[in-house]
């Protein structure tokens, strides 16, 4: 996914909720709960054959600051894209009136 500006998780989540009217987050995952959450779902999965809700890899993205600069594509393209805000609000939008 590309956009116009750097989200942490936190913000992408905050903003999510407030575009949908909801309540923001509030409990703050360490990273050791993460570390034991994807062990757990590894576990699940090879106990029951689902899919698991997290990896070992899911996990530790989401503690990591990945940026991308999107700035080859604007030079070959001349796109401008959207700011994820944005992004989420019309997404949000568009869910709600949906429902």
């Amino acid at each position: 996914i590309l956009n116009s500006c750097h989200f942490n998780l936190k913000e992408f989540f905050c903003t999510i909720a407030d575009s949908l009217k909801k309540r923001r987050p509030c409990i703050s995952v360490k990273p050791w709960m993460i570390e034991i959450l994807w062990r757990e779902e590894y576990l699940r999965h090879l106990i029951t054959g689902s899919s698991p809700v997290a990896t070992k890899d899911t996990a530790r993205i989401a503690f990591g600051n990945l940026q991308f600069d999107h700035s080859k594509v604007v030079q070959a393209t001349g796109y401008k894209f959207k700011t994820v805000k944005q992004s989420i609000e019309e997404t949000a939008t568009k869910f709600l009136n949906h429902i």
